[in-house]
């Protein structure tokens, strides 16, 4: 069976105990909001790429994704029912140098311990939990799945719907 999905990533980058954080504005009630680099997987893109080119598009760096490392998924709350899965992927940066960002929804790029979390007005509450997870050291390969033309989800889904859990 072929469900299509909605697909992103989050995508956590640490480097000397901080980690980048951008602040959008996308019109919503509270206002501006800070979180990780995040956004839509595009057809045919693999994990790894996702996280590359949101994060460069968002912040001007590149970055080397490295794992996965957490998983969340559940279907929107509208008559389409559409499944929607999050990937958090651990990410190297390559170089401090930064290219120009044309993100007109970014307001500002920061570097932030996670102990200043609760000072930011955060887009989700699980920042802290992912660097948590980031700093353990624990992940799946990053080239576990990607998302298809079609619109699913292909990868290690694939091979385990045969298998017995």
């Amino acid at each position: 069976m072929n469900l299509p999905v909605a697909a992103s990533v989050v995508i956590v980058v640490e480097s000397n105990g901080r980690y980048l954080m951008i602040n959008e504005d996308r019109g919503a009630p509270g206002g501006p909001v800070w979180y990780f680099p995040s956004g839509a997987l595009e057809a045919g893109e693999t994990l790894a790429e996702a996280a590359a080119r949101e994060v460069l598009e968002e912040t001007g760096y590149q970055v080397e994704p490295i794992s996965l490392i957490a998983i969340d998924h559940g279907a929107f709350e509208d008559p389409s029912g559409l499944l929607w899965w999050r990937f958090a992927i651990a990410a190297r940066l390559i170089s401090f140098e930064r290219r120009r960002v044309d993100e007109s929804a970014v307001i500002e790029i920061d570097w932030f311990a996670s102990n200043r979390f609760d000072t930011l007005n955060l887009r989700n509450s699980d920042a802290a939990g992912l660097c948590r997870l980031l700093t353990s050291g624990t992940g799946l390969p990053i080239d576990s799945c990607r998302l298809s033309e079609g619109g699913t989800l292909e990868g290690f889904f694939a091979l385990s719907r045969g298998n017995e859990w």
